[in-house]
């Protein structure tokens, strides 16, 4: 090095380790201030005080105590702390890259849609981007009759008070419907680049046409958007899968149904057929919410009385004007294009050190206060639930097997898989203590080693093919030893 450079060097090395010594004392007082000052965070373990507190203090120290030393150790002491923080932040960024990545269900925006096409890209797809609504326009300007697939709870409005009633009525009586229009082309749902269309049936299920005209039935199915075949061709699904070995499956699901619509598919429809055996397929991760919204609805809720029933069955045709109305005047009017987002800008994520931190011990999620009382509240309603299930299908003799299926947050985030384990748990051991047999999926899927391939892209919300696959075939093997 030529002898005019030295003072260069000199002169670097004294800026690298000022601002280390600077960014240390910034972090200490950021530390202090919301882990000491406002409280709004606290450690997640003992080690906590010495890496927030400890750390930065004496790296602060020893940095600014440094640019006293010689120039020669100040420049080994720069070159040092440079190549530390460059190793740090390449570990970060690589634990980064090949961390499991959160959940995509339906996009919300333009750019939701544009990573997920990346993401199918990546997998050989090219991504249908339509919207629902488009899809649904497209067939109809060919001359097919289309419609959406319909969420029972979506007709649902608050009222003054906090109760919920269903905007449907037939004859100034108020309604709650638990299917969709019958004998449309449905246009259902797109999770692995394919919307999934299907043509409802005499009842507006997701059934072969003819199945109601059957003398009886082996099997009936109830659930939500999982057990109504989410988001796989009619004929993979987990329902197709029970009715190849079982023909005369009557599948009962429908998106976003909780525990009292499941009671009320099993009074309004499949008790006139007296099936062998209900399977009620449960998804942990969301029909305890749904049963928090079905019971402020004071229409659901009179399924617990035995002897009440809206005669659903002997409605069809009237409930086919009233939802073919309700669906033109909601939906024509929504913009049928992906909104633009707005791109914040955000502090790069890699430099909160997050993976690194959560790596030692210092990130640990921490759900927000339980309150006991609403818990023990819901879990003893949904007791009351399958309770009157079981001695609904018991009457005509029927055996009931509640099937719990999990959620995918369940094998990549921590403190999901900590909640859904409790409410897995809670589930089970409400169904087992009024007598239900239960169907554990989460087990298969434990079982297969890598749960996240039985999803599309190993990133959306419903199982791909392989996964509905599984589901099936593990509880024909489960009724076919009971």
């Amino acid at each position: 090095m030529a002898r005019d450079d030295r003072p260069r060097v000199t002169t670097a090395a004294n800026l690298v380790l000022a601002g280390g010594a600077l960014v240390s004392v910034l972090a200490l007082v950021y530390f202090v201030y919301h882990y000491s000052w406002i409280r709004d965070r606290e450690f997640a373990s003992g080690i906590g005080p010495i890496v927030y507190y400890g750390l930065p203090a004496v790296v602060s120290l020893v940095l600014f105590s440094s640019l006293l030393f010689r120039p020669s150790v100040k420049q080994n002491l720069a070159l040092i702390l440079c190549s530390t923080a460059l190793s740090v932040l390449c570990a970060e960024v690589v634990l980064e890259a090949v961390k499991p990545k959160h959940t995509l269900w339906t996009p919300a925006t333009r750019q939701d849609m544009e990573a997920l096409v990346k993401l199918a890209r990546r997998f050989g797809i090219e991504y249908d981007t339509r919207t629902q609504l488009q899809v649904v326009r497209d067939l109809r300007l060919q001359g097919v009759d289309a419609v959406p697939a319909l969420y029972p709870m979506g007709v649902l409005a608050q009222q003054p008070g906090g109760a919920l009633r269903s905007r449907l009525e037939i004859d100034d009586v108020e309604v709650f419907a638990l299917s969709g229009v019958s004998r449309r082309l449905t246009v259902f749902c797109n999770e692995s680049g394919e919307w999934i269309t299907y043509q409802s049936d005499e009842h507006g299920f997701h059934n072969p046409r003819g199945l109601w005209n059957s003398a009886g039935l082996d099997i009936a199915v109830l659930g939500d958007s999982f057990a109504q075949g989410a988001c796989v061709p009619s004929d993979r699904n987990f329902v197709a899968v029970i009715r190849a070995r079982h023909p005369a499956t009557l599948n009962l699901g429908n998106s976003n149904k909780g525990p009292l619509q499941a009671l009320a598919d099993l009074r309004e429809y499949a008790a006139a057929f007296r099936p062998g055996i209900v399977l009620w397929f449960f998804y942990g991760q969301n029909d305890f919410a749904d049963l928090g919204k079905e019971r402020n609805s004071p229409l659901l809720t009179r399924y617990l009385d035995r002897d009440f029933s809206q005669r659903l069955h002997h409605l069809r045709a009237d409930l086919d004007r009233v939802l073919q109305d309700y669906w033109v005047g909601e939906f024509e009017s929504i913009e049928t294009r992906w909104p633009e987002a707005e791109r914040p800008i955000v502090f790069p994520a890699v430099l909160r050190f997050h993976n690194l931190r959560e790596r030692i011990g210092l990130m640990q999620y921490r759900a927000p206060p339980i309150d006991r009382t609403e818990v023990d509240d819901t879990i003893s309603l949904l007791t009351e639930i399958l309770s009157e299930a079981k001695v609904t299908v018991d009457s005509w003799g029927g055996n009931l097997y509640l099937v719990y299926l999990p959620a995918r947050e369940q094998y990549v985030e921590s403190h999901a898989a900590s909640l859904n384990e409790m409410r897995r748990e809670s589930l089970l051991s409400a169904a087992r203590s009024v007598g239900i047999a239960v169907i554990d999926i989460h087990t298969a899927f434990e079982s297969t080693g890598d749960p996240l391939a039985l999803f599309p892209f190993r990133r959306r919300g419903h199982y791909n093919e392989e996964g509905h696959r599984l589901v099936g075939e593990t509880v024909l093997r489960s009724i076919s030893r009971q």
